[in-house]
């Protein structure tokens, strides 16, 4: 295949890591951004995971998502969902048993305590 500047040669991913990479940073810098700017709502969030694992033993991130667009208005994608469930893991580790997680794109751009 020829390369040239009307046909580039089309960007691989493969040199980054698992977990790594600028989508994920770009997710969490988002989803950090909303809980700082959103404190209230984040809490409301928080509040309705314990209450949801306390009560059945689980909760979906994305369930606390529609909840706050619900009753909260807040404007939040979808796709954060996964930094979402990082950052509530981070700051109460004790519901992360209760949530399920699979590898994502932001698993690398945790915060170290």
């Amino acid at each position: 295949m020829i390369c040239d500047e009307f046909s580039p040669a089309p960007e691989s991913a493969q040199a980054e890591a698992t977990g790594f990479g600028a989508e994920g940073e770009a997710m969490m810098r988002r989803a950090r951004a909303f809980v700082e700017g959103n404190p209230d709502t984040w809490a409301y969030m928080v509040a309705n995971a314990a209450r949801l694992a306390s009560s059945n033993g689980y909760f979906s991130v994305k369930y606390l998502i529609e909840m706050a667009r619900n009753e909260r208005f807040a404007r939040i994608r979808n796709a954060d969902s996964p930094a979402y469930s990082r950052i509530l893991r981070e700051q109460r580790p004790d519901l992360a048993g209760a949530m399920r997680t699979h590898r994502s794109k932001c698993d690398g751009f945790l915060e170290v305590a």
